[in-house]
């Protein structure tokens, strides 16, 4: 099974259990699943893949298989231990420049910015 879940504060539309890496391991562990985090690696400095998915996809599969999956990748899976909690450089740039931005503006513009976030945000969930 792969899957991409999204870290906390990570930002986006659409999540509602923004969870790092270790919680999702542990639930996964306890169906019976093993970690092999083989593909974040390959596809961390692609220009072709969306940041988000680099930084958030383990691969799960099923005990009873990962042997040989463990012989096909030469890798042993993660089964005592997560994957390890990255953030992708593209977001923490995008993250250091929103907190850049607002060092350099005036406490009354970032307090409005901070009520329209908010009421996006309160309404986002409401919708829910």
């Amino acid at each position: 099974m792969l899957w991409s879940a999204a870290i906390p504060f990570q930002g986006g539309s659409g999540h509602v259990n923004e969870q790092y890496p270790a919680y999702w391991f542990e639930k996964f562990s306890k169906r019976g699943y093993v970690c092999f985090d083989v593909i974040r690696e390959q596809i961390w400095d692609s220009p072709d893949v969306a940041w988000y998915y680099a930084q958030n996809i383990p691969l799960y599969v099923e005990r009873s298989v990962a042997d040989r999956l463990a012989s096909k990748l030469k890798r042993d899976p993660l089964t005592t231990q997560s994957p390890r909690a990255l953030v992708h450089q593209h977001r923490y740039e995008i993250l250091a420049k929103t907190v850049a931005y607002a060092e350099n503006i005036s406490p009354r513009k970032l307090l409005s910015a901070s009520l329209r976030s908010f009421t996006r945000r309160l309404r986002d969930v409401t919708k829910r």
